[in-house]
């Protein structure tokens, strides 16, 4: 709270000590308010205050941009040449020398005896057996059947019919060839005979046939068949059986069995005999050779570029402005004088 006091009491000698000094700017001077008990009271006051202000101005500002350039350079490489170098080395070599020997071995000799056993064997016998089976019979029955016969005749009977017959002797011809008219082409009577008319000689006559004709007469009778009906009849009979019955018997055969016998033989076998040899041995040696060659690099070259930008600038801007001031009272001289002189002195 005092130090804001004091802040104010400040503030306002400052601005009493800029107004008695009767600036150009203000126009004018300010008297404080004198009373009659020697004090001095509040008094209103303009001042200068310094406001900032964000403005956007154009500046021109240089940029550093990069870009790609290609560039030539020798550059210095290690290249690995192969050498063949030559060298004998004495080398201790292993050599197969063959050999013989003679070696034991033992032989499973095989022995053959005859052995003596016992088997029992089905021995097949034949048996007469009876059995009863049933057996079909034919037996002679005379039974009573109707039957129908024919009983009939025959009779002669008249048909009148039309033939040609010959009018002058025999002018169409034996009579055994005269046809009926119209049946049939006769090659006696030319062309042929017409219906109801007879040419070349022949004429139409009426003429009867008699034809034999059967008449049947159907009679029934009763007669005795004899039939013979099959009958189902039990006898008895005998049939042969195949039975197997085991007897004990003695065989003999041959076993082998094998004995060991001990024998020797002569066998060829290699053995590993050190020799001492010059080898000839050829090492491929890589020796570096420095060469050089151009390479082409790109590099990332640095370039200024000018631009045009928009920044915000923040300026201090004077701003006049009215405020009250408190005045201080008189230490010593005058009770309520000017506002000059080493009479004022600000108390907090």
């Amino acid at each position: 709270m005092g130090r804001a006091i004091r802040a104010i009491l400040l503030g306002g000698l400052a601005l009493l000590a800029s107004s008695v000094s009767g600036s150009a700017e203000a126009g004018h001077r300010h008297y404080p308010v004198y009373y009659a008990n020697g004090v001095c009271g509040p008094c209103v006051v303009e001042r200068t205050v310094m406001v900032p202000q964000t403005v956007m101005e154009h500046r021109t500002v240089h940029v550093t941009q990069y870009r790609c350039e290609p560039r030539h350079e020798v550059v210095a490489y290690t290249r690995m040449v192969p050498e063949v170098h030559s060298y004998k080395k004495p080398v201790t070599v292993m050599t197969q020398v063959a050999r013989q020997r003679t070696v034991p071995y033992t032989v499973m000799k095989p022995v053959c005896r005859e052995v003596e056993y016992e088997v029992v064997v089905n021995v097949p016998h034949v048996e007469v057996r009876e059995g009863v089976r049933m057996c079909t019979k034919y037996v002679p029955t005379t039974e009573h059947r109707v039957i129908h016969e024919d009983h009939g005749h025959y009779e002669e009977r008249v048909v009148e019919t039309s033939v040609c017959e010959p009018v002058c002797g025999y002018g169409c011809g034996p009579r055994w060839l005269h046809r009926r008219c119209g049946w049939r082409h006769d090659p006696y009577c030319d062309p042929y005979c017409g219906p109801g008319v007879c040419v070349d000689g022949c004429a139409v006559a009426p003429c009867q046939v008699v034809h034999r004709v059967w008449v049947p007469e159907v009679v029934e009778r009763t007669i005795d068949v004899v039939v013979h009906r099959p009958v189902c009849v039990e006898e008895k009979f005998q049939y042969q059986v195949m039975v197997c019955r085991p007897e004990r018997r003695i065989h003999k055969k041959l076993v082998t069995e094998y004995v060991p016998v001990t024998a020797e033989r002569v066998e060829t076998y290699f053995e590993c005999v050190p020799e001492v040899r010059e080898m000839v041995y050829h090492q491929t040696v890589c020796k570096p050779v420095v060469e050089h060659r151009t390479v082409t690099r790109m590099v990332t070259v640095p370039y200024v570029v000018e631009k045009v930008v928009c920044v915000p600038v923040c300026r201090m801007v004077p701003r006049r402005v009215v405020c009250s001031a408190p005045v201080c009272g008189p230490v010593y001289g005058p009770a309520c004088g000017p506002t000059w002189g080493p009479n004022w002195w600000c108390y907090p």
